[in-house]
């Protein structure tokens, strides 16, 4: 599946693995104090990779969680901003071992929607679509695994019915996720200055803007989409 992908998917393949090749190279240099901007970015980078390979291989419920886990990894690296300190985000217990603050993500959250209100309203949509649908279990998803022909032939399947405009679809939203990433990242930056861009990050920020624009049109125009997938455009 995987290795067909390029050939079946064209430009919402090369758009999705373009972004991601961007974003595991658009950083040039960063600031002694940039090691929690770092460990998020890693982060990112695996969400974005293992999110195309489970829609490639077609386990769209795995690569919606890794979607979802993506939105609140990009949170948290534009957080790592203005919080650089490890303790802000763990403290540890009295056998010494390091657990999450509760209120980390709320204080990212809040921080994000002051600051830049549009990108924290488009998290949290894309968020509310997949804890509603995906991030937990449902008759719905699961029936993508089950299949009852006119021969009255019941089969389980290890991977979903094929649905091209499914898998286009989450082509595009990786892409174009990633980019809104990178996109943040750099007015982030203007603000609060940690890190530094390769030359021609402009150039390729503007590719990729004009192909995901053209993608989220013809995505749109596609047979049935507007009927079962379109809401996740909104």
């Amino acid at each position: 599946m995987i290795e067909t992908a390029e050939k079946e998917y064209r430009d919402y393949y090369q758009f999705a693995i373009e972004s991601i090749n961007l974003l595991d190279s658009f950083v040039n240099s960063v600031e002694l104090d940039a090691q929690v901007f770092l460990i998020f970015l890693s982060q990112i980078q695996k969400s974005t990779t293992l999110a195309v390979l489970s829609s490639l291989r077609r386990h769209d419920v795995q690569a919606l969680m890794n979607i979802r886990h993506l939105l609140e990894s990009f949170v948290l690296i534009v957080y790592s901003f203005i919080e650089k300190d490890f303790e802000s985000y763990v403290l540890y217990s009295k056998y010494g071992y390091a657990v999450e603050k509760r209120d980390v993500k709320d204080r990212a959250r809040k921080w994000l929607k002051a600051e830049f209100p549009e990108y924290s309203d488009k998290i949290k949509n894309m968020k509310d679509q997949i804890n509603d649908f995906y991030a937990h279990a449902n008759l719905l998803s699961a029936f993508a695994n089950y299949n009852f022909d006119d021969d009255l032939k019941i089969s389980l399947e290890i991977f979903d019915k094929k649905e091209d405009v499914f898998i286009r679809q989450r082509l595009w939203w990786i892409g174009n996720i990633t980019f809104g990433i990178i996109d943040l990242i750099i007015k982030v930056n203007r603000k609060y200055p940690l890190i530094t861009f390769r030359n021609d990050i402009n150039k390729r920020m503007i590719k990729l803007a004009q192909r995901n624009n053209f993608l989220q049109e013809e995505l749109t125009n596609l047979p049935n989409f507007s009927k079962h997938i379109g809401k996740t455009l909104e």
